[in-house]
């Protein structure tokens, strides 16, 4: 007593074997085995499609961007430190004590440097910031501490720095540099 079965166009029997137990030929077994390993192959494309497809439009905005936001930005009022930084532009200007500085590229910047009293007062307030983002380097007799930390050298670094070493620390000598940066719109 056989029965038959059709799978890829190919005719398969089963017999029976003692136990009651069924069995499928090798020729059916492999083509069985082929519609499985496709219809995995198939299931895992499809998941991997949906699942692209759906990373891919998860992190879209929500309005489409027609550019920047040139939206006026709300000022603040300048805070101590700031208006320490004024005053060596203050002076700066006064004592035409300012130039220009360029990298390779587009960047220019109006590097304004101020000394005395201006320069001193600068130097103290940067004292705990410079110690704690860790932007206070010594050369010699000279303390410098800045802003910010060099990335790749003192291009576009605002700082200042005390010099003992022409009159030593009792008359130590104090200058700050600061940055105004202007693109390529002051290169020529």
């Amino acid at each position: 007593m056989g029965l038959k079965a059709s799978i890829n166009g190919r005719e398969g029997s089963r017999r029976e074997q003692g136990g009651g137990k069924w069995r499928w030929d090798q020729e059916a077994k492999r083509a069985l085995t082929m519609i499985i390993r496709n219809l995995s192959f198939l299931t895992s494309v499809c998941l991997g499609t949906a699942l692209l497809v759906g990373c891919a439009t998860t992190n879209r905005p929500t309005t489409r961007a027609e550019g920047p936001d040139l939206s006026p930005i709300v000022g603040q009022a300048v805070t101590p430190a700031g208006h320490l930084v004024l005053a060596c532009v203050r002076q700066a200007l006064a004592a035409n004590t300012y130039d220009m500085v360029g990298d390779d590229g587009d960047s220019r910047l109006i590097r304004f440097t101020c000394s005395g009293g201006e320069a001193e007062a600068l130097f103290s307030a940067l004292a705990d910031r410079s110690a704690n983002i860790g932007s206070e380097w010594q050369a010699g007799a000279v303390t410098y501490r800045s802003t910010e930390r060099a990335a790749r050298n003192l291009y576009g670094v605002d700082l200042c720095w005390r010099d003992a070493i022409t009159y030593g620390d009792e008359r130590a000598t104090y200058a700050c540099h600061f940055n105004l940066n202007l693109g390529g719109f002051i290169r020529d």
